[in-house]
């Protein structure tokens, strides 16, 4: 690692550093062999490695409830996001090769671009990253920050960029309509008032020309633009109850010329412009709405690498089932099969630049079953010795409890509470005093370990197994049974508690299967109640899935409708494993009929308007007609009115025709 990061020789030409392309293709070979060499460390060692049982040292196991690394940053950063409410502010900052640094650099050799010596690319977005990072932090630009999470991407075009989530102290949240103001635009800056921020905006802050205007562009989709480009037109910025915003674009004039097309504030993207100006480069700062899904927020964060798949049609089969059989239990293949790296992405590793970051930390705690805890110990070594070793069968969890034995305040702690005020020592497998914490997650399915996890999180002070199963002086047998005491599983309880718990890090498509297990294969006294104290956990991706199907950003839905759509994606599932809702007592069959609505953009839009608004509007415009369009607006509510079809028609004296056909408008006016 530190020959590829630091290589210098003194004395010899700067021959690699001017080889132009072939810099590039050293990396990922640099790359390459580093996390090669790694990965046969580990395969190596692993021979030597055992990892068994304390009970018995029997068999070789996998640790249960240990999830990839990915899913662990993701599940990270949901712990933070519980800790310290929704984030505020979700922000893309982009590399940009063309900046003074960069380019002041490459001047000094002679023929060459910033695409020859992306080391140095790479180096200086590292830097101004950092300098983000303490404007928010630091200078507090958005206000008082108390957690960030940010996670860097590589796309196959190359260069990085990173996705940030801002959490903002509870007095300086963003709630009022001129708070977003200050904070974000999405307009053209005044080129004469403004020319620094106009330049900019003008270079990377404007999408398209897309839509109508350009059929062809990358981000069109079945004829609508991914990213619901061109926008509309707004006077001031809104804000709902919910925090969905619509930021204030003008019709004020103003323009850029891009390829040949005019494109007006309708397709700026969001922007906070003191940034801008600073990092010259695109940077998108958006207010993070409330109804959004969490998990689309930090999707970013849980994505692995991007890979390539070719499949031998000709292969034998035999082998080819074999090899699959291989490579699903082996993780190092699994890691290193088709992975696509880019030079950039090689010079990132190899300088050891951070991939994922989170602030304030997040302490993983483990469990397990009485002396059901793994230990490990080199091949060699004899299983009396391997048992007998200094620190032997000590981990976090056997060493919380003996702390709770000696240390009253940490009675008073729960076990996801505990590194909030202790901070554990892997080395000397100790607690000491002062992160937040996050239990692992495990499925229903686990048995005694899933109902040992409902435990931990309302028992305090346990100072063994047998106390976290003890309730109100009686000790149980199981944990199970400890739970029923506590009454953690009546009523459904722990059902509840398991959609609550899944509703943190699992999909819109995970969530309603875990519903249907729990209906098909437990024990369930009222499913209907199961079902209303949970449909929003179940349906929170819709509306979003909703907007993408209908490529309508604009679109509500009322809870009928929401219902409905979960119901409609429950049955479906429940039919493929052969029952129905209609065989669940009190549950709710879906309604045809809503879905078709629910799955036509012309009837969302219909039906995509706020009655309170436009009654008011309608209340302020009836004062204003004069008699004669006083008669009309009678005249054509006495036929809607009456449900009677009515062509009204006024002709005025310039033979302009006004044609007013019998429709349900009277909702809105």
């Amino acid at each position: 690692m530190s020959l590829s990061a630091y290589n210098s020789c003194s004395g010899e030409s700067q021959t690699l550093f001017r080889a132009g392309r072939l810099l590039q293709q050293f990396l990922v070979d640099a790359s390459a062999c580093i996390e090669e060499d790694r990965l046969n460390w580990m395969r190596h060692y692993q021979r030597q490695l055992l990892a068994e049982l304390y009970s018995g040292l029997r068999d070789a196991i996998r640790q249960a409830g240990l999830m990839p690394d990915s899913i662990g940053r993701m599940t990270d950063a949901m712990a933070i996001c519980r800790s310290m409410g929704h984030p505020d502010l979700f922000l893309t900052f982009t590399c940009n090769p063309k900046w003074p640094e960069v380019q002041y650099f490459i001047e000094t050799l002679e023929g060459q671009k910033s695409d020859d010596r992306i080391d140095v690319v790479i180096r200086v977005f590292s830097i101004k990253l950092w300098e983000l990072m303490d404007d928010i932090k630091r200078r507090n630009i958005f206000g008082r920050v108390v957690a960030v999470v940010y996670t860097i991407e590589f796309q196959k075009r190359g260069l990085p960029h990173a996705h940030r989530l801002v959490f903002l102290h509870a007095e300086d949240k963003i709630q009022t309509a001129s708070r977003i103001d200050e904070i974000i635009s999405a307009e053209i800056p005044n080129k004469e008032e403004d020319p620094a921020a106009y330049n900019i905006v003008e270079k990377f802050m404007v999408h398209g020309p897309c839509g109508i205007l350009n059929r062809n562009s990358p981000c069109m989709v079945k004829d609508y633009c991914a990213n619901h480009f061109p926008k509309k037109f707004h006077a001031k910025t809104t804000m709902d109850e919910g925090a969905f915003r619509i930021y204030m674009r003008r019709n004020d004039g103003r323009y850029i010329i891009k390829n040949d097309t005019q494109l007006d504030n309708r397709y700026v993207v969001p922007y906070s412009r003191n940034l801008l100006v600073k990092f010259d480069a695109h940077l998108n700062v958006e207010l993070c709405n409330r109804s959004m899904s969490l998990k689309y927020l930090f999707k970013n964060v849980k994505k692995g690498p991007i890979r390539f798949t070719s499949i031998n049609s000709n292969a034998d089969k035999a082998d080819s089932s074999r090899m699959q059989q291989v490579n699903d239990h082996d993780e190092i293949n699994a890691h290193l099969d088709c992975r696509y790296i880019t030079a950039a992405e090689a010079a990132w590793r190899i300088f050891w630049f951070e991939m994922f970051y989170r602030e304030p930390a997040v302490e993983r705690l483990s469990f397990h079953l009485p002396d059901q805890q793994i230990i490990y110990f080199p091949e060699a070594m004899q299983v009396q010795s391997a048992l007998h070793r200094p620190g032997t069968g000590r981990t976090m969890f056997t060493e919380r409890m003996r702390l709770n034995s000696e240390d009253r305040k940490a009675q008073q702690l729960s076990y996801a509470e505990f590194p909030m005020k202790f901070v554990w020592n892997n080395n000397g497998k100790i607690w000491t005093r002062r992160c937040n914490g996050r239990i692992f997650y495990v499925p229903p399915t686990t048995g005694e370990m899933y109902y040992l996890c409902l435990l931990l999180n309302v028992v305090r002070g346990s100072r063994s197994y047998q106390e976290i199963r003890t309730v109100n002086g009686v000790s149980y047998p199981t944990f199970k049974e400890a739970c029923y005491a506590l009454g953690l599983l009546e009523d459904d309880q722990e059902w509840h508690d398991c959609l609550k718990e899944a509703s943190t890090w699992g999909s819109g498509t995970e969530l309603p299967q875990l519903f249907c297990a729990i209906l098909l294969f437990c024990e369930i006294v009222d499913p209907a109640q199961l079902w209303e104290r949970n449909w929003k956990v179940l349906s929170v991706d819709i509306l979003y899935e909703q907007r993408k199907l209908l490529n309508f950003p604009n679109v509500n839905l009322t809870d009928e409708q929401v219902q409905n759509y979960a119901l409609s994606e429950i049955e479906k599932i429940l039919i493929k494993a052969g029952k129905s809702l209609e065989g669940c007592q009190g549950m709710t069959v879906p309604h045809d009929i809503l879905m078709v609505q629910m799955n036509n953009r012309l009837i969302s839009e219909e039906l995509n308007y706020d009655r309170m608004r436009m009654q008011e509007e309608y209340s302020q415009m009836l004062h204003k007609l004069n008699s004669d369009q006083k008669a009309i607006h009678d005249r054509v509510l006495q036929f809607v009115d009456s449900r009677n079809g009515k062509l009204c028609v006024r002709i005025r004296w310039n033979r302009e025709n006004i044609s007013l056909e019998n429709s349900p408008f009277k909702n809105q006016i």
